[in-house]
């Protein structure tokens, strides 16, 4: 599969020995990945995704292999067994539900619930990941409301949070602190 293949790759190049599992479809492999949605899957913007995977790697890399996948990926590839944690980009999140909902929500609600995999949502991730989503609620243009499967955050996510959101746009968009109680080598305690 694409899989096998670029974990190959990623294995020749750091010949990372670890004790964290990887995922293949058939082969496991000393190093975790962090699975992000696509950049060209339905749903997904494109800078998102690339400011997703920049942080991600910069952060994270050699530790974790970050891999982009489809939603196909998610409904149809062994990806959850050796997946570290789960990143949902932003967007908008009803392509996610049309993509996902039955099947691939069933295995992403497995890899949390039953694996005890981790999820991380961003914008249009993040109300993906809730049980109830409203956006820009009046909005003839862009109102989102209803019920999502995932259902990880049991409250309403309510958004936009500042107003003049536009899509496929950084217009209002605003950078947030994100605090972390991680000790600083938490990576390097985990090898």
């Amino acid at each position: 599969s694409i899989f096998t293949r670029h974990l190959e790759s990623r294995y020749e190049r750091f010949n990372l020995l670890r004790h964290v599992l990887f995922f293949s479809s058939n082969v496991v492999w000393g190093f975790t990945i962090l699975l992000t949605l696509s950049s060209l899957g339905p749903g997904t913007s494109i800078e998102s995704v690339r400011h997703c995977n920049d942080t991600l790697r910069r952060l994270l890399d050699p530790h974790y292999a970050i891999i982009n996948v489809s939603s196909h990926t998610l409904r149809t590839e062994p990806w959850a067994p050796h997946t570290a944690l789960l990143v949902f980009p932003s967007g908008a999140d009803l392509p996610f539900c049309r993509e996902l909902d039955g099947e691939g929500n069933r295995r992403i609600d497995h890899y949390i619930r039953q694996l005890g995999g981790r999820y991380l949502g961003f914008c249009a991730g993040a109300y993906y990941g809730a049980k109830t989503v409203e956006f820009e609620m009046g909005s003839k243009k862009m109102e989102v409301r209803g019920h999502r499967e995932l259902g990880f955050f049991k409250g309403v996510a309510r958004g936009s949070v500042y107003p003049g959101f536009v899509y496929g746009s950084d217009t209002c968009a605003v950078a947030a602190n994100i605090i972390s109680s991680l000790p600083e080598n938490a990576i390097q305690n985990e090898q």
